[in-house]
């Protein structure tokens, strides 16, 4: 699973959200936000086994370009909304 795919998840309490990998850890687990409970200062660990990918990605690289925490969600939000969450 690649930075910047869009996922769901399948268990927990945020079963069926969609969220975007901000990070791989390992093999086994990555770290995703969704902007709004997630946020990039509260990011979710989460094992792949309980994450769905889907075929579609953002431009994780232009958060390094954003200037606070608080446009970084924003982006975030916009795009996973875009794409239909």
């Amino acid at each position: 699973m690649d930075r910047g795919t869009v996922v769901i998840s399948k268990a927990g309490h945020d079963k069926l959200e969609r969220m975007v990998v901000v990070r791989v850890l390992n093999e086994r687990e990555v770290l995703v936000m969704d902007g709004k409970t997630r946020t990039i200062e509260h990011l979710k660990k989460k094992n792949i086994k309980h994450l769905q990918k889907t075929n579609r990605s953002i431009d994780i690289e232009k958060i390094e370009h954003l200037n606070n925490h608080s446009e970084i969600n924003a982006y975030v939000r916009k795009e996973l909304k875009l794409l239909g969450n």
